[in-house]
């Protein structure tokens, strides 16, 4: 009996190192991986099951209604990276607003390279003459549990990516 429960205690260890060295080793391919991987675990997230993120979020501020996360940045194997990792998720476990940031630095990543992955965006968001980092931003339809990713290019810098978001609403 105490083989067994020493043997269920080492594979329950080795479960939960493997799980967390997952997570800390989160080293996509390519920023269409990096999305992909991102959305699907959005779908269902709230400030209760952030734990099963695939990115470790740290907690930068809250308000009454909203968290503030953050998160380090993630290099790709490919090229580039996504800095300036947000996260914002309502407090309340029956709202499911989320919003989920990141800025691209990397390769200029064209309105056509992206349409290569995403096909069908519609435009959600045109400068207004009031800063050079004003955006035109382009979004997918949303997916099945609400989110929607959105491409942002700045005033800028008009034809190479800037910002991916992935959004849902209450």
């Amino acid at each position: 009996m105490m083989a067994i429960k020493n043997t269920t205690v080492a594979v329950a260890f080795l479960v939960a190192l493997n799980s967390a060295s997952a997570v800390a080793d989160m080293r996509p391919a390519s920023l269409w991986d990096f999305i992909t991987v991102m959305h699907s675990s959005l779908a269902d997230i709230s400030v209760a099951t952030l734990k099963r993120a695939p990115l470790k979020f740290h907690l930068i501020s809250q308000n009454e209604y909203i968290n503030f996360y953050g998160a380090d940045d993630v290099a790709f194997a490919a090229a580039g990276r996504a800095t300036d990792i947000e996260l914002r998720l309502s407090r309340d476990p029956q709202e499911k607003t989320l919003l989920w940031i990141s800025h691209w630095q990397g390769p200029c990543l064209t309105l056509s390279e992206i349409k290569k992955h995403y096909p069908t965006l519609t435009i959600t968001d045109t400068p207004r003459g009031h800063s050079e980092n004003e955006v035109t931003s382009y979004t997918t339809p949303a997916g099945a549990s609400g989110e929607a990713v959105t491409f942002s290019f700045t005033v800028k810098v008009p034809y190479c990516l800037s910002d991916v978001i992935i959004s849902r609403g209450a």
